[in-house]
């Protein structure tokens, strides 16, 4: 298969199985198993499951939850290693194509131009609906992906996902 081109995938089989996630952490291996990329099954899903946001959304979530003094999950990484944040965020910064968090316990610079597409994603879970805000480079390969913080065993925190709904047009499924 050429880069890029993406593998036949049986979108009903995805969104059932999808639908029948029990943990995020399962995602990766519902991906697999459709031979899915994370940007292929975000379009397959429908949109009460992965709609895609405006390219700001995720720099717009981050100040809305630091002007909520509201703790988020931050996931940056590759194939390689991987980076998680969890707490609030204050001290955001524009500065020349970077959005930049530059709280004394964590910073984050994030070049703008290097993010293609931005998706909101409704992944089920024992805990109830985990709402998530994903970004993806021109590949489709995660950039970085934020959450409201939350630990297993507990649900998503209302306020979260009332900031991610507000950054589309229609709601997700709960």
């Amino acid at each position: 298969m050429e880069p890029g081109a993406e593998a036949a995938v049986d979108a009903a089989a995805l969104r059932a199985e999808w639908l029948q996630l029990q943990d995020t952490h399962d995602f990766f291996g519902l991906l697999r198993r459709h031979g899915a990329s994370r940007r292929q099954a975000f379009r397959l899903a429908g949109p009460d499951l992965a709609q895609r946001l405006p390219i700001g959304a995720a720099a717009e979530a981050l100040r809305q939850a630091a002007a909520l003094a509201l703790p988020v999950m931050l996931f940056v990484g590759n194939r390689h290693a991987i980076q998680i944040h969890t707490g609030p965020v204050s001290r955001l910064v524009d500065a020349h194509g970077w959005f930049n968090v530059l709280d004394p316990d964590f910073n984050l610079h994030l070049k703008e131009a290097g993010v293609a597409e931005i998706w909101r994603v409704v992944k089920p879970t024992a805990d109830g609906a985990v709402t998530s805000i994903e970004l993806l480079d021109a590949r489709g390969e995660a950039v970085a992906m934020l959450f409201g913080a939350r630990k297993p065993g507990q649900p998503e925190l209302p306020a979260w996902r009332a900031l991610a709904e507000g950054l589309a047009a229609a709601p997700l499924a709960a």
